[in-house]
């Protein structure tokens, strides 16, 4: 229980008449809705010419994060080892550690390709900072979440397997798209655009050759991304990706400590 004894006058224009509220006295309660008063106002007629005050529009700066992109960046600090949430911790562990990655934040994400082949799946990035190096730089993660369970590029297919996927002449396509962008989680935000999707046959070291190709270019770095595949016979068995050109097109420059090129090993798939 609190006491609020607050007192406001306000003259509107000369010659009208004041409205004065008082609370004198009143006892308040907070409950689950807010402050509940048991107070009476001796005036309860506002004018109707009382000046307006606009509302404010929020910032992106002013939305509180989502609950479950909030609980999955303390997941990562909390699971300790070499993620933290914070620079002082950081350096803490560098002086045992090779490098140390700084939590940021977590946002959900969406793509059409991802709603469109895993319409009830969850996406999102959890932006991190790699200490260690000359530079700190940006390197996010993606987690991928159906059912309380975590997926990721290496268990796509049985990413597919729970969502009833099965590869065909129709959704051959959309099967690579949504895998390749699984691979990029350090420009999707940014955005990124296909370019090309083509058949044909390339050579592999496995006994059967790439069959399919796709390429895109990513806004941030301009980095133009080709990918080879080996689909047969409704599935996806191998997908390699390598970073073709950068700063093709028009693109927005990477800073200082923004996310590096991305490395081939990130861009390669086998079926597990």
């Amino acid at each position: 229980m609190s006491r609020l004894t607050p007192y406001f006058s306000k003259l509107v224009k000369p010659g009208i008449f004041v409205v004065t509220l008082a609370l004198l006295g009143s006892e308040c309660m907070r409950n689950g809705d807010g402050l509940t008063s048991t107070a009476t106002l001796d005036q309860n007629t506002l004018l109707a010419d009382t000046p307006t005050v606009p509302t404010k529009t929020p910032s992106p700066s002013d939305v509180q994060p989502q609950p479950e992109a909030e609980r999955i960046a303390q997941e990562f600090i909390d699971s300790g080892g070499q993620f933290t949430g914070s620079i002082n911790s950081c350096s803490e562990i560098l002086k045992v550690e090779p490098w140390c990655g700084v939590i940021k934040s977590a946002v959900e994400i969406s793509r059409p390709e991802w709603e469109e082949l895993f319409p009830t799946t969850d996406f999102y990035i959890v932006r991190r900072m790699l200490y260690g190096g000359e530079l700190p730089y940006q390197r996010n993660l993606l987690v991928v979440e159906q059912d309380g369970t975590r997926y990721g590029v290496g268990t796509f297919q049985r990413l597919m397997d729970v969502n009833n996927v099965t590869i065909t002449e129709e959704n051959r396509e959309l099967v690579a798209k949504t895998l390749v962008l699984m691979m990029l989680p350090d420009f999707i935000e940014h955005g990124v655009r296909f370019v090309a999707w083509e058949e044909g046959d390339w050579r592999s070291t496995l006994r059967l050759n790439f069959n399919y190709s796709l390429t895109l270019r990513t806004e941030l770095g301009g980095y133009e991304i080709r990918w080879l595949f080996v689909f047969h016979e409704g599935d996806l068995l191998t997908a390699s990706g390598w970073v073709v050109e950068e700063g093709v097109g028009e693109f927005t420059p990477v800073s200082r400590e923004g996310p590096r090129p991305p490395p081939q090993a990130g861009l390669e798939y086998w079926k597990r």
